[in-house]
Formats: structure tokens, sequence, C-alpha cells
């Protein structure tokens, strides 16, 4: 966990913009972030689009000294990407791994989460971009 702080079954926590604080207090002190890229496909996250402001995916690339210029997604968009986020942690098999390796339920987790609105876009987060 402290070479992979974010395990390969929760790549939509970089997606999310309320993962943004999940994603810092696990990766602090890691020397790198595996983004776990081939597994977004998986969660129905379009990777040739942007991510929703406030996420961890928007922070990188609105700091980046070489931003890329993707199209948003509709708020429609949005929440058929967080159905299908739901839809394969609902797969029995990444449910049984997820309780077995990570000790959770991810898809009970991610309906908190949703109920609350923990899920839901956030107003900014703490990284600005850099100086020109």
């Amino acid at each position: 966990q402290d070479f992979y702080p974010i395990h390969w079954l929760e790549p939509h926590l970089f997606w999310l913009p309320s993962g943004f604080e999940d994603v810092l207090s696990r990766c602090g002190t890691a020397p790198f972030v595996h983004l776990w890229g081939s597994m977004f496909s998986y969660f129905g996250i379009d990777i040739h689009r942007s991510a929703p402001d406030g996420s961890f995916l928007d922070t990188i690339r609105r700091t980046s000294p070489h931003p890329l210029s993707t199209p948003e997604l509709s708020p429609s968009e949005q929440e058929g990407t967080l159905m299908s986020i739901r839809a394969f942690l609902d797969k029995p098999w990444v449910r049984a791994r997820g309780g077995r390796v990570l000790g959770r339920d991810l898809v009970a987790e991610f309906d908190q989460w949703r109920s609350t609105g923990r899920y839901d876009a956030v107003e900014t987060n703490a990284v600005s971009p850099p100086a020109d």
C-alpha cells in the first residue's frame, strides 16, 4: 500500500471530485502515483473527456505546464459514468476481491458516498496552477 496507495480497483477515486482528498491523503508520501489507466475503461470512464472539476485528474490537467484541452461531460454523461462505476463495482468478482484484498465493500461505500453527496463536485481544491 505504500508503493501503490490506490488499488487497481479504485481508479474511480482519481475521477471523482470528492475522491481528491482520499487520493491526497493516501498518496502524500508516495514516490509516484500509478493511475491504473487501463482500468478506466472497465469503470466506464472516458479518458478522452475531461474529468469533473475538482477531481484529481482535473487538478493534474489544470496544473500541468501543458494542459490538454478535452471536451467536458454533460451532467447526464457524468451521471452515466457514475452508474457505470457502480455497475463495475457491483460485479461479483469485484465485490469479492474488494472485500478480500481491501477489507471493504466497495459498492456499499460508493452507495453511502452517493447518498451523502460525498461524490458530488466540490467548489475547489487546494492545489493551484503553477505561476507563469
